[in-house]
């Protein structure tokens, strides 16, 4: 289970630390805020970092 996520210069976010992600989480705001990095991020780590992998 995830239940923190730090980005540190991926795609348009510098910095920024999402924490108390459990049991559900829904990621809501703004359109061009960020939700779709989040959610490519965690599933590149999902792939271990190879993008290959996330393909699949």
């Amino acid at each position: 289970m995830i239940d923190r996520l730090e980005i540190h210069g991926f795609r348009g976010i510098v910095e920024g630390v999402l924490d108390g992600l459990f049991p559900l989480t829904l990621l809501v705001g703004k359109n061009n805020s960020g939700k779709s990095t989040c959610l490519e991020r965690i599933l590149l780590a999902a792939a271990e970092g190879e993008p290959q992998r996330a393909a699949e």
